[in-house]
């Protein structure tokens, strides 16, 4: 499974994406294992209600973006020259960890939100309620263990 983050301008910094997701009241850390998202390639740790939760990821450019956008079939701005991948497992904790991460980093980019699976465009505020949505699903998957 995978969600992408096009977007254009600087990457953003850890502390960045961090003060979003603490603004929107997701429990998730960044900081366990401080990166540099410029830098970074493969696993990224996170930590959510004191559980470990992370997503694979990869920055790419102009060509990585093309083979997302016939992909998953939709439309955004011209100008985004960057794209944030993330690529994760079925845990229910882990997905709504990614989906988190991504709407924080849209937010923090201007960039927009494609997710993989549905194959569709949304916003920064759109993949923010879906990532609430996980989240609930997330929480009611670990209090029925």
């Amino acid at each position: 499974m995978s969600v992408h983050v096009v977007f254009g301008g600087p990457v953003p910094d850890i502390d960045d994406v961090q003060a979003i997701l603490d603004k929107t009241g997701f429990e998730l850390s960044l900081f366990e294992y401080p990166v540099k998202f410029q830098d970074h390639t493969g696993f990224l740790p996170m930590r959510r209600l004191g559980q470990r939760a992370g997503a694979e990821f990869y920055l790419g450019g102009a060509e990585d973006i093309r083979q997302i956008d016939d992909w998953a079939k939709v439309g955004f701005d011209r100008q985004f020259d960057k794209v944030a991948s993330l690529y994760f497992g079925g845990d229910p904790e882990w997905i709504a960890s990614a989906y988190a991460f991504a709407s924080a980093f849209a937010s923090a980019t201007g960039g927009v939100v494609i997710d993989s699976e549905e194959g569709i465009l949304q916003n920064p505020e759109e993949a923010l309620e879906a990532a609430r949505l996980i989240w609930t699903w997330a929480n009611e998957q670990r209090i029925n263990k």
